[in-house]
């Protein structure tokens, strides 16, 4: 559909993706950082829906495969940023508390407080870095095979995300 109508179907349901998303955020607690938290991420859907075929003319325009490894790993890191990102809303104690976090992420930054705002020392960062280590190898694992098959060709990738994994692995113990 072109035209008005499109823009007539299209409006009822970001208003929906929206609304369920906060909703969402509700649902995980009664604080206006979960509010926050799901609206952030019903703002994501609505921006990716909204920019769909904008962004498919462009990597058209660029000759970029869809498809490709180098492509996906790019969706990848986008959405964990976007992830990462909204965890902020999530994880903060306050309306105030988020103020200072994301006040402190563009300007005048300190690892320490910021680390202390969000309950966690250098053990937890450290929890933090292994479990994403070890989600992105189990990842792997699931999708390519038993990594040994895998390091008899050219896994060079993969063979760099063992040692990281078995050296966080060691470091947290």
């Amino acid at each position: 559909k072109t035209g008005n109508r499109r823009v007539g179907i299209m409006l009822p349901q970001c208003v929906a993706l929206f609304v369920t998303f906060v909703l969402s955020g509700l649902w995980h607690g009664a604080a206006w950082t979960f509010v926050l938290w799901g609206a952030i991420h019903g703002v994501y859907q609505i921006v990716g829906r909204l920019t769909e075929n904008l962004r498919a003319r462009l990597w058209g325009r660029l000759h970029v495969n869809r498809e490709s490894r180098l492509y996906c790993l790019w969706q990848q890191f986008i959405v964990f940023w976007l992830g990462i990102f909204a965890l902020i809303f999530f994880r903060a104690n306050s309306v105030s508390d988020l103020g200072i976090l994301l006040g402190n992420l563009f300007t005048d930054w300190h690892f320490s407080g910021t680390l202390s705002l969000l309950g966690l020392d250098t053990v937890g960062v450290i929890t933090c870095a292994v479990s994403i280590l070890t989600m992105s190898l189990i990842d792997r694992l699931l999708v390519q095979g038993w990594p040994m098959r895998k390091l008899e060709g050219n896994g060079t990738l993969l063979r760099i995300e063992m040692y990281v994994f078995l050296f966080m692995a060691i470091a947290a113990s």
